[in-house]
Parts: structure tokens; C-alpha cells; sequence
């Protein structure tokens, strides 16, 4: 249970660096380039799925933001699966499970009330 309570906090907290990463400026919005940048690094490849991309739910205007965008990645992982698969490697290999939880732990709380002071 706390493996699956550590996995969760990391995803979102990664996902929130994530974006925070694609957005130098802070707007709070990825408009779909930022998306198939981040996705050809992620997947060192050329070019994107077209089909994943076309999934991600985009607002009229081609961005989509912050809050959205945590959501629906970390329901559907496959836009960052390698970066998972890669990160969870990292956890088992350095520190363990509990290390990372309890920094997970910290994060969130620490980060969460630095973003509710910001908005």
C-alpha cells in the first residue's frame, strides 16, 4: 500500500515539475507543441504520435492546462510511460521505496501550499 501511496504522490509531483519545466514562463498553459516537444524527449524519437497526441484534451485554442493536464496524464501514463518505467528503476536502485516516499511526502505538502499561495 504505501509503494502504491509513494508511486501516486511521485507521479503527480513529477507531473506537476513536468509542466513547470515545458512552461519557462509560467503561464500555466502547454500549448500541443510544448506537448509533442516533451513527448519526442521523453521518447527520444523524431517525430510524436499523432494518435496519442490527438487524445490529449486540448482546450479550442491548442493549449491545455496545468490542472488538466496532471489529471488526465496521470490517468492515461502512456504519454510518460518511459519516464516511469525509468524513475522507478532509479527509486528501487537508490534509496529505496521509503526514502522516496517520505520526500514525496514532503514535496507535496511544501509545494502544494507554495502553489496555493501563488494563485
Amino acid at each position: 500500500m504505501q509503494e502504491i501511496l509513494t508511486n501516486l504522490l511521485y507521479l503527480i509531483s513529477y507531473l506537476r515539475c513536468l509542466f513547470e519545466f515545458m512552461d519557462p514562463g509560467n503561464t500555466k498553459l502547454l500549448e500541443r507543441p510544448d506537448v509533442e516537444t516533451m513527448y519526442r524527449a521523453i521518447y527520444d524519437c523524431d517525430d510524436p504520435d499523432e494518435f496519442q497526441i490527438n487524445l490529449i484534451p486540448f482546450n479550442s485554442d491548442g493549449s491545455i492546462a496545468k490542472d488538466v493536464f496532471v489529471d488526465y496524464v496521470s490517468r492515461k501514463t502512456h504519454l510518460i510511460q518511459p519516464a516511469i518505467d525509468y524513475q522507478s528503476s532509479l527509486t528501487r536502485k537508490l534509496g529505496g521505496v521509503l526514502l522516496w516516499h517520505n520526500l514525496c511526502v514532503f514535496r507535496s505538502k511544501t509545494y502544494d501550499k507554495l502553489e496555493e499561495e501563488v494563485t
